[in-house]
This record gives structure tokens, C-alpha cells and sequence, in this order.
């Protein structure tokens, strides 16, 4: 790392972190009608708290922040596997190159039995499917800077009565920068909805949120890297304005060695780990969330292939 660089370095570290971190508060990250599908997607990601709004350099950016896909240089594919706390079966698959991606996603049960008062198998089962599907885009405008936005669409289904499946869509508006070391995005989620409409008569709405991020990017050495990455997300009110007291932090830090990544992070909920492997065009990501709630620790696995 040059030495001039350090400065920047040390004050991203002692000023921004800590004072993000300071933000944590007990706010109920499940309350959002819509949040299984707002899990997240990709390994790498994950394994940095989900800090990724200021950096989103590779094929996530279509979720985290497509305004950065008017940066992206190469075409890539890229597919997700999670079970969710050891109940739920996560996954997805997606591409995507210069300006545009597309990314999809399901959450499932598998079949579960349903017990009568005594707890004895009645013989009948249901199980739920939630999907989403993610059209993302981004065009620089300056040299530095992209703006973009993506289309989510939402489903809901539960087999025990399929008239009340849900449906919703939103549309995101987003930006980032890209100054030197430093990486500035911004994201509005749910920024225009119709909601989550359940049959024909129960509608509820999609929390708004604005989640912001800051990235440090920097090379140690020829082939070593360091990134160093700070997000704050917060719900919006009806007259979008934050309310900073619900603010959960995003932080992680990565460190690539050639072919190998390792890193780090807090989600605002969960400490999480992670590392890459790279071979050729291929790149396989794994992460871990271990809650601090004594909620069952989830992998993520993610292979990219990139043409």
C-alpha cells in the first residue's frame, strides 16, 4: 500500500466504523413483509456483514447496487446456495455484464407435515415458496459516476390455500462513485411499490429504506489487495426521511492474496467469515453467519463463472 495512503486509511477506520457501529440498535430485521426475500444474494457479500453498496465490483452489484453495473467489464453467471437456519432452503441464479443483469432467487420449506392437537401426523402437509426476480441497470455519466436502478418483482405461495398467494414489485433508484480509493453508493429500496398484494383483498406494504455504503480499496503489494467496506441502512418515513434511530450497521473488510480471498464482517445482527477460491474463469465464494441469538449458524455458497 502506498504511504499516502495511509492517512486515508487510518481515518475511514477510526472515524466511520466505529461511528456506524455505534448505530446498532434491536430493530426486528424480520418485520418487513417482504424481507425473505430480502436475504441478500451472494457469498461474498454475505461474508462481509453485507457491506456492499460502495464497492460492488462483480456480478452481486445487480442486487446490492446496480448503478455500479456501468462499471462492469466482463460477462458472468453466477449461481447461490443457502439453507436458512437449517428449515429453509435458499438459492438463486443470475448474469450479469456491462449495464444489465438479471438475477432470481426462491426461498422454499420442502414438504411439512401437519400434526393434529396430539401432535400425531394427520397425513397432510403444505409447504411455501417465496421468489424474487431482479432486472438490474446502470450507465455512467461521468467517468466516476454511474446511476442505475433495478426492477424487483415478489411471490408468494403456500400450498395449503394457493388464492392467497402474494405478488408485489418495486423499483430501486441508485448511484455510485468511484474517487480514487474510495467508492460512495447510495440505494433506495422500495422507492415506488404497489406492495405485497395477498389474494384479492389483503395488501401490505413494503418498508422503504435508504441504505447508503462506503468502500476503501487499496493494493498492499502487487498481488494482494485490501477492501474495507461501511454500510448504514435505515427505513424511511412517508415523507422519506430516515429515521436514523432504526440505523443498522453493514461493516467488512477483504483481503485478496493472487487467487485467494479471505474476509470479514457484522450484518447488524451476526458476526460472518468468508473466502474465495479462484481457477481461471471460476470463482467458488463461501461465507458464515453465526447469530448472536443462538439462531442456527447459515453457510452461503456461490460459484461465478466469468466469459
Amino acid at each position: 500500500m502506498k504511504p499516502k495512503n495511509w492517512p486515508l486509511l487510518v481515518t475511514f477506520l477510526l472515524v466511520i466504523i466505529p461511528l456506524m457501529a455505534g448505530t446498532a440498535s434491536g430493530q426486528d430485521e424480520y418485520s418487513n413483509p417482504g424481507v425473505l426475500l430480502d436475504l441478500g444474494q451472494g457469498a461474498r457479500p454475505m461474508g462481509m456483514g453485507g457491506a456492499f453498496i460502495g464497492l460492488a465490483d462483480d456480478e452481486n452489484a445487480v442486487y446490492y447496487n446496480p448503478a455500479a453495473l456501468g462499471f462492469l467489464d466482463e460477462l458472468g453467471v453466477t449461481t447461490l446456495w443457502s439453507p436458512q437456519f437449517g428449515l429453509l432452503d435458499y438459492g438463486g441464479v443470475g448474469f450479469a455484464r456491462k449495464y444489465v443483469g438479471l438475477s432470481t432467487s426462491a426461498l422454499y420449506s420442502g414438504s411439512i407435515a401437519v400434526p393434529n392437537e396430539f401432535g400425531v401426523e394427520t397425513g397432510t402437509s403444505f409447504s411455501y415458496l417465496s421468489g424474487s426476480g431482479v432486472l438490474g441497470f446502470g450507465f455512467p455519466v461521468l467517468s466516476q459516476l454511474s446511476l442505475g436502478g433495478k426492477a424487483r418483482y415478489y411471490y408468494s405461495h403456500l400450498t395449503l390455500d394457493s388464492s392467497d398467494d402474494g405478488y408485489g414489485w418495486s423499483v430501486d433508484p441508485a448511484i455510485i462513485a468511484k474517487v480514487g480509493n474510495f467508492g460512495l453508493g447510495i440505494v433506495v429500496e422500495n422507492a415506488l411499490t404497489g406492495g405485497l398484494v395477498y389474494g384479492s383483498s389483503h395488501r401490505e406494504e413494503l418498508e422503504k429504506k435508504l441504505r447508503a455504503g462506503i468502500s476503501f480499496s487499496s493494493r498492499i503489494y502487487r498481488r494482494m489487495k485490501l477492501n474495507v467496506l461501511a454500510d448504514l441502512e435505515a427505513p424511511l418515513d412517508s415523507v422519506a426521511e430516515a429515521n436514523y434511530e432504526l440505523m443498522t450497521p453493514h461493516l467488512g473488510i477483504e483481503l485478496w492474496l493472487a487467487s485467494v480471498g479471505v474476509r470479514a464482517g457484522y450484518s447488524g445482527r451476526a458476526l460472518t467469515v468468508g473466502s474465495s477460491l479462484k481457477i481461471t474463469n471460476l470463482r467458488l465464494d463461501w461465507a458464515l453467519s453465526a447469530y448472536q441469538s443462538g439462531i442456527t449458524e447459515t453457510h452461503r455458497v456461490s460459484l461465478i463463472y466469468r466469459f
